[in-house]
């Protein structure tokens, strides 16, 4: 995996996520999913960056100021 791949990764952190969907029915919470599925494989970074619940990057890295 090249440098690149490494910063377009795509985390869900369960904490925000949980926030977000406990008060969703299933059935609300599997279309959200859809639409994170779709724009990540559409590579739509710009909004997937809109959902709280949503990392790109290397969540491990924090970078300079």
């Amino acid at each position: 995996m090249n440098d690149q791949q490494q910063r377009e990764r795509i985390w869900i952190s369960p904490q925000k996520f949980w926030a977000v969907t406990k008060n969703m029915s299933s059935e609300e919470t599997e279309k959200l999913m859809d639409t994170v599925f779709q724009l990540a494989q559409e590579e739509r970074i710009d909004l997937l960056k809109k959902f709280d619940f949503i990392s790109v990057g290397d969540p491990y890295h924090r970078q300079a100021c």
